[in-house]
């Protein structure tokens, strides 16, 4: 009989894992997972309790990132990202903040600037030279009131 679950997915994770239940708030501890019939134990109270994977509505693995448990299993496909060709196992996105969230299009003004072409040196000191000239134009040959 062939896994049920990918183990190569599972370890690839950092642990502990957190499990939480259809029709349940509480994240339970995982002691482990039966990969070839899709069992895992829970410990409820110090005691180990028999679950089916099937049951986990998200799993949270130690660095507190939340995982959709159908990935866990070995007949799971994603499908790629047309920007990324990575597997869609995770929502994200290719905004500079790198979010995982869908953002939308940007509003206006929100887009993320152009950078402009530097100014040669010299090119600053005549724009400087300039604008002092107009100041002094106005105000006299100190610039100020």
């Amino acid at each position: 009989m062939a896994d049920l679950l990918r183990m190569d997915h599972i370890n690839g994770l950092p642990h502990p894992f957190l499990a939480r239940f259809c029709g349940d708030k509480t994240w339970w501890p995982v002691n482990d997972f039966e990969v070839g019939t899709g069992l895992m134990r829970i410990d409820v109270c110090g005691l180990l309790q028999v679950k089916s994977f099937g049951e986990v509505m998200e799993l949270q693995d130690g660095e507190g990132h939340l995982h959709d448990p159908d990935t866990f299993y070995t007949d799971y496909e994603a499908d790629a990202c047309p920007v990324c060709a990575q597997p869609m196992a995770w929502a994200h996105d290719h905004k500079p903040d790198q979010s995982g969230l869908d953002d939308g299009p940007y509003l206006p003004g929100q887009a993320p600037r152009k950078k402009t072409t530097p100014k040669l040196p010299e090119e600053i000191t005549e724009i400087r030279n300039r604008a002092w000239a107009t100041r002094r134009a106005k105000y006299g040959q100190k610039g100020h009131r």
